[in-house]
């Protein structure tokens, strides 16, 4: 179902619910309070009866002759009772009518009436008397008798019929309208979102991510159009740095396999050669295939961005640098130093932290000098990793955790450039913020500051 035609049901219901509501309310608030213009009508009346009766010397109880004794057509029955807007009678202790204003139409008398009367208070009914609703008050009166009084609900009901149909002809009318504007509104609402979903469907087609899409409409649409762009933004920037990392990983592989492939020419004549001359060659080939190795395992990690099925676990920053520590002094490649001050716990998981240490520690000896420390610190949330090296050129700051960047000084050195690429990665990863500046004192510190939670 299209989106402008949902947004048409769903106002049509919304406004025909309320419309309906609207009905019924305002039916229901007239009817309780013309009902209650009629209750209190009856309730004045049947008091200026009673204060009638009890004026009258006649109505005292067992008057011989009397109205609670039998009907009389004296003044009572024709001053007290009758009136030409309702109906009124009077019973005696005994339920016999005494008096009425109507002689032949006598008002009705239920177990529930009585059962008020017992009790000393009245009762209000609706009540049916030759076909025409009336609305019937029952009030005690003169130790055990009975004042009624009933008047007509016909215009009542006339009033709150026509009540009815008109506001049930307003609320159509509303709900018309309403159902128009809701169609205008809907395809107002669907025409950007229509225009961008055909967009979509163009840039899936063509591949085309450098066309935005134009932005109007409303805030919102407006705003969904702008996400849209940052996304093919995002898209556009991602293939371009797949692009990059291709070209740029070819470029890399190109210097170790010629080389592989130059000293594997020269051993197929290692009759020919001395035998030292031949170990040089294969512990040269085998260095570039180690070179070759590391190069495809960090273009695989950067590829894939490190997503691993690994957990994300408390570590603590003191056992993971320790770990670093350990494994490289094993190595023997340069001395590394720990201190710890108040270690914090982090939310990481720990390979893919241990590499990013890892590979700061081991960016720190190649460039320290022959026995030279290198320095592992942890305070709090940082690490910091100090070499005595050379330090960083302040040109190479900006790019120094770039991906293939390699500085002029480190041209003829081993390694692909991708080590910090890969650290920057692991801190984005991990909420954590990765820097390095030159120490005093000489030589380069690399912190990895994660967040405190």
């Amino acid at each position: 179902m299209r989106l402008r035609t949902r947004l048409t049901l769903v106002l049509l219901a919304v406004t025909s619910a309320i419309g309906i509501a609207a009905v019924a309310g305002v039916y229901l608030v007239a009817d309780r309070q013309l009902r209650g213009d009629v209750d209190a009508f009856l309730t004045a009346r049947a008091g200026q009866i009673v204060r009638n009766l009890q004026g009258d010397p006649l109505a005292r109880p067992g008057r011989p002759g009397g109205p609670l004794g039998r009907p009389t057509p004296g003044g009572l029955q024709q001053n007290a009772l009758f009136q030409p807007d309702s109906l009124a009678q009077v019973r005696s202790p005994a339920g016999a009518v005494v008096a009425r204003s109507v002689p032949d139409l006598e008002l009705p008398l239920d177990e529930a009436d009585q059962a008020a009367l017992a009790a000393g208070r009245g009762r209000r009914r609706d009540v049916t008397l030759d076909g025409e609703p009336f609305r019937l008050l029952t009030v005690p009166f003169a130790d055990g008798g009975a004042v009624q009084v009933a008047r007509s609900l016909a215009d009542t009901e006339a009033a709150l019929s026509r009540l009815a149909t008109t506001v049930a002809i307003a609320a159509a009318v509303a709900v018309a309208a309403a159902v128009l504007a809701g169609v205008l509104v809907a395809r107002r609402i669907s025409r950007p979102i229509t225009a961008l979903a055909g967009a979509a469907a163009r840039v899936a087609a063509t591949q085309d991510l450098d066309t935005p899409v134009p932005a109007g409409g409303d805030a919102e649409t407006v705003r969904l159009a702008e996400s849209f762009n940052t996304m093919l933004g995002a898209l556009s920037a991602s293939r371009e740095q797949q692009r990059r990392l291709v070209r740029d990983a070819s470029h890399e592989l190109r210097t170790p396999l010629t080389s592989l492939r130059t000293n594997l020419q020269h051993l197929r004549r290692a009759v020919e050669l001395p035998p030292a001359e031949r170990a040089e060659l294969i512990d040269a080939s085998l260095a570039e295939v180690d070179e070759l190795t590391t190069l495809s395992e960090e273009l695989v990690e950067l590829a894939t961005d490190g997503r691993s099925d690994e957990p994300v676990l408390p570590i603590a920053l003191e056992d993971l640098a320790a770990a670093v520590v350990q494994r490289e002094n094993r190595r023997g490649r340069c001395p590394v130093s720990l201190r710890v001050d108040d270690p914090a716990i982090v939310e990481g998981r720990w390979a893919r932290l241990e590499r990013a240490v890892g590979n700061l520690v081991d960016n720190a000896c190649k460039f320290s000098p022959p026995g030279s420390p290198v320095e592992v610190t942890v305070t709090g949330h940082l690490v910091e990793v100090r070499d005595h090296g050379p330090g960083i050129a302040p040109e190479d700051l900006p790019r120094i955790f770039d991906r293939f960047f390699r500085s002029e000084r480190t041209r003829g050195m081993p390694g692909s450039g991708l080590g910090l690429a890969i650290v920057r990665a692991v801190a984005d990863q991990h909420g954590a913020v990765v820097s390095a500046a030159n120490a005093t004192g000489g030589g380069a510190v690399f912190r990895l500051a994660f967040p405190v939670s």
